[in-house]
């Protein structure tokens, strides 16, 4: 059963706490946040467990997961199950005004097999040298007006395939 009020997201982070409070703080504020789940990958001396205001936010929705690998793709590694299906990958260092996330979320929601995301890229044929394809940044999506992925650093996807 998908909820079309709420989502949670998944933050990464890495030795950015004041970047981190900040997303935090702003997020937090959003309306169709139901929870904050943030992927904790520093286990080292002084960095365990994650410094009070941010496992103990005032908002009241933030929950702080302790990983044992330190990789971006934790993002995907779901230690605790999220309330929502919906979920919004997003780095820390993003911050997304509410409207902007509540709207992208609203997409997502018609269409929940898909991503839906914010930072559009194009993959591109290749000189044929290492690999058929080639990576094109924002101003190649731009300058050819389409495109044909998402980056997940701010991406809604449906919790069923954060595990696959």
């Amino acid at each position: 059963n998908l909820d079309r009020d709420f989502y949670t997201i998944r933050i990464n982070t890495w030795k950015r706490n004041e970047q981190l409070i900040l997303s935090l703080d702003h997020h937090s504020q959003c309306p169709g946040v139901a929870l904050i789940q943030v992927i904790w990958c520093d286990l080292s001396e002084g960095n365990y467990p994650a410094p009070p205001e941010i496992a103990n936010h005032p908002s009241g929705k933030v929950f702080v997961e302790y990983h044992d690998v330190n990789s971006l793709n934790e993002r995907f590694h779901i230690l605790n199950d999220p309330p929502t299906k919906g979920i919004l990958s997003l780095d820390d260092d993003v911050l997304r005004p509410c409207a902007a996330l509540d709207a992208g979320f609203f997409r997502w929601a018609f269409h929940p097999e898909r991503m839906v995301g914010y930072d559009a890229r194009l993959h591109t044929a290749s000189d044929g040298k290492n690999s058929p394809w080639g990576y094109g940044f924002l101003s190649t999506v731009e300058k050819q007006r389409r495109y044909s992925l998402t980056l997940p650093r701010a991406a809604f996807l449906h919790r069923d395939y954060m595990d696959m």
